[in-house]
């Protein structure tokens, strides 16, 4: 996978590792630029952003899927992100294995479909994550994983605009529901005005919630 990456030390001694994940139709650069403002003071960190696996058939620039959308039914999309998580896990345990680092160093935020993923994958490792932060997405898997034995539990934030036109805002209500049955602890933040996208109040809710959870 092609990734970008960046750290807020000079050297390659890193105690803290940051993933996020692009949406559909973006690719690696799309959300890189957020790390320096999801970074917590005191620590070494690395930020990394991986393309998604998948080219999407007439995105010219190079748009990139976790997997494919056609009717974007909550069927397909649990289908398709049961099917995306295992490439994703693996790369995930490649870079703390790197880093001699382990799943309680890891912050995992993604968007869109990449917070989709990031639920997926964060849920499925064999240790709990430091948090999973969401911005714009939907808990997509229909509960009857694994997750509902899970001892590990990571914190999680939510964070969803009340004028999205893309994924609904609902979605943030429901994935709420959902992975509070399942005993997660949820908390979520609503951007008041916007759209499908991430505003200053999400940045600055989420980098709160990374701070505060370290």
């Amino acid at each position: 996978l092609e990734v970008s990456a960046w750290q807020n030390q000079p050297d390659e001694t890193f105690t803290k590792l940051g993933i996020l994940l692009h949406g559909y139709g973006a690719n690696k650069d799309d959300l890189i630029g957020l790390a320096e403002q999801l970074t917590p003071e005191g620590e070494s960190w690395l930020w990394l952003s991986p393309d998604a696996p998948q080219d999407i058939p007439g995105y010219w620039f190079g748009g990139k899927q976790w997997f494919q959308l056609t009717t974007l039914s909550p069927q397909e999309l649990h289908v398709g992100a049961q099917s995306a998580k295992h490439g994703l896990i693996d790369f995930l345990y490649q870079a703390l294995t790197l880093l001699n680092l382990s799943e309680k160093d890891l912050v995992i935020a993604g968007f869109s479909q990449g917070c989709m993923m990031a639920l997926e994958a964060g849920l499925n490792l064999k240790a709990a994550p430091a948090a999973i932060v969401g911005f714009s997405g939907a808990y997509v898997s229909n509960g009857q994983s694994s997750l509902a034995h899970a001892q590990t539990k990571p914190p999680i934030l939510l964070l969803h605009g009340n004028m999205d036109e893309v994924v609904p805002y609902a979605a943030l209500a429901h994935s709420e529901f959902a992975l509070r049955q399942l005993d997660f602890k949820v908390e979520t933040h609503t951007s008041i005005g916007l759209g499908h996208g991430i505003d200053a109040s999400a940045v600055g809710a989420a980098a709160a919630f990374i701070a505060k959870v370290l």
